[in-house]
């Protein structure tokens, strides 16, 4: 019954205030379910678990001529919320806040081809604790990144009304800010309602040729990152260890959306192993990545894959990926976040501060 009556007042609102004619308004609501990857050996016991949940979203659909021209799609973007039951008394429940951006490509009148990308915070319920729950290696925080990407269909139903079929990819992680900390993964189909209260059908924009973007020209960006992280077990304890580095790379704008990335991160891992075990010569790691990044105005969405050219640490794999979102505070300064995986296991989340040349 409370869901119904969010969704009502959402709808009262949507109706009540007027909108650009190139800005539309979207309520949806969604229904999902999926399943579990148990994505290596140590998270083996929550194999089988079948989660399911509700989410209920707010965005604004981009429909003006020189939106879609710029980015070849029209772009809608905007925030949800979402209560997903994992299915498994070892996992619990979570509750997920999330930014998304969804560019939308026309099929015909009533058909959309979409893809998302997400990124937020999560709550979930039920932590690793030695007593309660000592079996939950996936993650060890109540408060945790997420992470999500997916695709669907989008079929028009009315002026006001539309339904979407998505599959989609989740990614929880606290970057080893605690551990154990092997992430969680799951896969999900869902459906969902969509209500504008203006207009769904999307006009029919033709793609100008030789419509630039706004940035023609590479950017050169430089950053700092740092964050404290839980560190290896030593034979007595774990500890915190701290890390910091440098970050330098390219980036070149090719749509209103989109731009690819090509770059250089170093940094020093002070971490504390057990002294019994292999010593390791040099603290420092450096290593080279490319890649793309979603932009939404103020924000952006970033993905990468790198490879550690330099790297001493013994049980560090080489080959990694990182997922990241900032927000520009102005013109040369960005604020953001980042998390690097390796393997089967996220390394580290870190804050960072960048800036543009």
């Amino acid at each position: 019954m409370r869901y119904w009556l969010v969704i009502g007042l959402c709808i009262v609102y949507g109706t009540a205030f007027p909108q650009n004619d190139s800005v539309q308004n979207v309520f949806a609501f969604k229904a999902l379910s999926g399943k579990v990857y148990a994505h290596t050996n140590a998270v083996r016991n929550i194999k089988g678990a079948k989660p399911y949940g509700v989410e209920m979203e707010f965005a604004k659909q981009q429909t003006a001529p020189n939106h879609f021209s710029q980015a070849g799609a029209y772009v809608k973007s905007g925030w949800a919320l979402a209560y997903v039951n994992f299915n498994n008394p070892i996992l619990g429940y979570g509750m997920i806040a999330s930014r998304f951006i969804e560019p939308q490509y026309s099929i015909s009148n009533h058909l959309q081809f979409l893809i998302r990308a997400s990124i937020g915070i999560d709550y979930l319920s039920n932590p690793n604790d030695a007593v309660k729950n000592p079996t939950n290696n996936n993650y060890s925080l109540h408060i945790n990144p997420y992470l999500h990407i997916g695709c669907g269909i989008q079929y028009i139903v009315s002026k006001h009304a539309a339904l979407a079929l998505t599959g989609s990819l989740h990614h929880i992680s606290n970057g080893n800010l605690m551990q154990p900390n092997k992430g969680l993964n799951w896969f999900t189909g869902a459906v969902s309602f969509n209500y504008y209260p203006g207009n769904s059908y999307l006009p029919r924009h033709k793609a100008m040729q030789g419509n630039k973007p706004t940035h023609q020209k590479p950017m050169i960006e430089l950053g700092i990152f740092a964050v404290p992280r839980q560190g290896y077990y030593t034979k007595y304890a774990a500890q915190r260890n701290c890390i910091i580095g440098t970050t330098a790379q390219v980036s070149q704008q090719i749509g209103y959306t989109h731009a690819i990335t090509a770059g250089t991160e170093i940094y020093y891992d002070d971490f504390n192993v057990d002294k019994t075990l292999q010593p390791i010569s040099s603290k420092l790691v450096v290593g080279v990545q490319a890649g793309h990044v979603f932009l939404l105005g103020k924000v952006n969405f970033s993905q990468q894959i790198g490879y550690n050219v330099y790297n001493k640490i013994y049980f560090l794999p080489n080959f990694y990926t990182r997922w990241g979102i900032g927000y520009q505070l102005n013109r040369h300064y960005t604020l953001g976040a980042n998390l690097k995986a390796n393997s089967d296991n996220a390394d580290f989340f870190d804050l960072r501060v960048t800036y543009k040349l």
